[in-house]
C-alpha cells in the first residue's frame, strides 16, 4: 500500500526557434543541464521496425540495444561532476533521453525541458517517479497521444490517459532504478493511495485505488542521508536468492499486514 504526499515536481517546456535543432534538459535541483543535437541522436535504432514502440504499448523491460545506442550521447553529461553527483545526473539524463527517443521523432521541435522538484532527491519519497511522470506527460502531449484534461472528458478516457502516462513513467524508472516495482510511478501519476501488487512483470500490476484513504498529517524530516532505491531492491533480490525460505516468510508477513490495513480502511 502506498500513498501520495503533498509535495510536487514540475516541468516547464519552452519551445525554441526551429533553426536551433537542439533539445535541452535542465534539472537545477541536481545541478544538471545538458543539450543534445536532435539530428545526431540515434533515431535509426529507436525507430527501426523491430524496435519502435507505440505510445500505447506496455513496456516492461528496457531494450539493451537501445540503451547501448544512447551511451555515446550520455558520456558528455556532467563529465566534470563528482562521481556521486554524476551517477544521479546520468540516470536522470538517460531516463529523459530514452523517453524522448521512444515518444518523439527526428522532427520533434527544439525545446528546453526544465524540471523542478519540491521532493527531496534520493530520500525514498518517489522524487524520480514524480519527475518521470512529468517527462512522460509532456512527451505524450507533444506527440498528440493525450487529449485534455478538459471539463467534458469522460472518466474512462481520463483513466486511460493516466495509465498511458504511468506506463511510460515506469520506463523512465527502469532507467533510474533497474528493477522498480512500479508502485512509485503509479501513485505519482494517479495520486491518492493504492493497493499495489505485481506478481508478473510481463503483465500490468494489480492496482486498487483507495478513494477513501484519509489525509494524514505527517512530519517528514530530511536526514540528508541519501538512499538508493536500486541498492535496496538489489538487497531484497540477494536475500531472495540466498535465503528464499526466509525471504518468503518476510514477504508473506508484509502482505498480511498490508491486507489487514486495507481491510481497516476499506
Amino acid at each position: 500500500m502506498a500513498a501520495a504526499i503533498s509535495l510536487r515536481s514540475y516541468l516547464l517546456v519552452t519551445t525554441l526557434s526551429k533553426s536551433q535543432r537542439t533539445v535541452t534538459l535542465r534539472f537545477p535541483d541536481i545541478s544538471l543541464s545538458h543539450t543534445w543535437n536532435i539530428d545526431i541522436l540515434p533515431w535509426a535504432a529507436f525507430h527501426s521496425p523491430s524496435k519502435k514502440r507505440k505510445y500505447y504499448d506496455l513496456v516492461t523491460a528496457l531494450d539493451p540495444e537501445l540503451v547501448e545506442a544512447m551511451q555515446p550521447h550520455l558520456t558528455a553529461v556532467s563529465s566534470d561532476a563528482p562521481p556521486a553527483e554524476q551517477k544521479i545526473q546520468h540516470a536522470a539524463a538517460a531516463a529523459f533521453l530514452y523517453l524522448f527517443l521512444s515518444l518523439g521523432s527526428q522532427q520533434s521541435p527544439p525545446c528546453v525541458y526544465t524540471l523542478r522538484s519540491t521532493i527531496p532527491i534520493g530520500a525514498g519519497l518517489g522524487s524520480s517517479a514524480s519527475t518521470c511522470v512529468c517527462i512522460s506527460a509532456a512527451l505524450l502531449l507533444q506527440s498528440h497521444a493525450l487529449a485534455g484534461p478538459h471539463q467534458d472528458q469522460l472518466s474512462e478516457e481520463a483513466e486511460k490517459q493516466l495509465e498511458r502516462i504511468n506506463r511510460w513513467a515506469f520506463v523512465g524508472e527502469l532507467l533510474i532504478h533497474g528493477n522498480p516495482s512500479g508502485v512509485d510511478n503509479t501513485v505519482a501519476s494517479g495520486g491518492k493511495a493504492v493497493l499495489f501488487k505485481r506478481a508478473d512483470y510481463n503483465k500490468p500490476p494489480s492496482v486498487a485505488r483507495l478513494g477513501d484513504f484519509p489525509e494524514l498529517p505527517l512530519l517528514l524530516v530530511d536526514t540528508r542521508q541519501a538512499k538508493s532505491t536500486a541498492a535496496e531492491v538489489a538487497k531484497v533480490a540477494h536475500l531472495r536468492t540466498t535465503h528464499p525460505a526466509v525471504a518468503g516468510h518476510i514477504l508473506d508477513a508484509i502482505d498480511k499486514v498490508t491486507e489487514s490495513a486495507h481491510a481497516l480502511i476499506a
